[in-house]
């Protein structure tokens, strides 16, 4: 890859993704509008039957879950743990 459309931090029990050229914030763009559009979509049918905001949530929560997947397949991963180890391997030898 040469050059990834998202930049993955991870470490410290979180994971952040965050775009990094063009193409990563159209993908970014296309699935807010994505999102928003599902729900706002719904609108109608919800206020008629409240129980069928179920299927728009479903909807969503698999829109961000291949997303995220998506993202993560075109980044770079920062591991900010290791880079914190390696800091403080070179503190405690007397480095900065």
């Amino acid at each position: 890859m040469d050059d990834p459309w998202f930049t993955t931090y991870r470490g410290r029990g979180k994971l952040q993704i965050m775009p990094r050229n063009a193409a990563g914030w159209i993908a970014t763009a296309m699935m807010v509008l994505l999102t928003t559009g599902v729900m706002l979509g719904t609108v109608p049918l919800v206020a008629t039957q409240p129980v069928l905001i179920i299927l728009p949530l479903l909807a969503t929560m698999m829109i961000l879950f291949v997303f995220i997947r998506f993202a993560m397949a075109r980044s770079e991963t920062i591991n900010i743990d290791e880079i914190a180890e390696e800091i403080r391997a070179r503190r405690a030898r007397g480095g900065k």
